[in-house]
């Protein structure tokens, strides 16, 4: 994170693949999903490879992707990528999205999501699986 916010990380960017980049992290969603009775969905509607840093790429999507497994309880996961055109000049843009039916992010939290370690309450909101294990719990 320090990288992030000195601005010296190096981006390198390359054509990537995303029907790659998925067949790459399908199983590492897939195993923990499958166990958690989840159902996961790849979909891909992109036809060109895209210009992206594909480490910081795979990085990201997995970092989402495990905490779509992690935070969603029953239900699936759907993983997509569309292309789409840039409405100012025309290029082509790639959207993903990580979409799961998880408890979601309380509205309240929202404006601390992108806040350095803003890791909203959740492990209180969450019901069910999980055993407290703390000094104080």
């Amino acid at each position: 994170m320090k990288k992030i916010f000195e601005e010296d990380l190096e981006m390198n960017f390359s054509l990537v693949s995303i029907k790659d980049l998925f067949s790459r992290l399908r199983p590492l969603i897939e195993f923990p999903a499958r166990i958690k009775h989840l159902t996961v969905r790849f979909e891909i509607n992109v036809a060109h490879r895209v210009e992206a840093d594909e480490r910081r790429l795979m990085q990201a999507l997995l970092n989402l992707a495990t905490n779509a497994v992690k935070y969603t309880s029953e239900g699936r996961i759907d993983i997509t990528a569309t292309e789409q055109c840039a409405a100012a000049d025309k290029r082509k843009e790639v959207c993903i999205v990580v979409q799961d039916t998880g408890m979601g992010i309380k509205p309240e939290h929202l404006p601390d999501i992108f806040k350095i370690f803003g890791l909203a309450d959740a492990k209180k909101d969450m019901t069910g699986t999980g055993k407290k294990s703390g000094p104080h719990d």
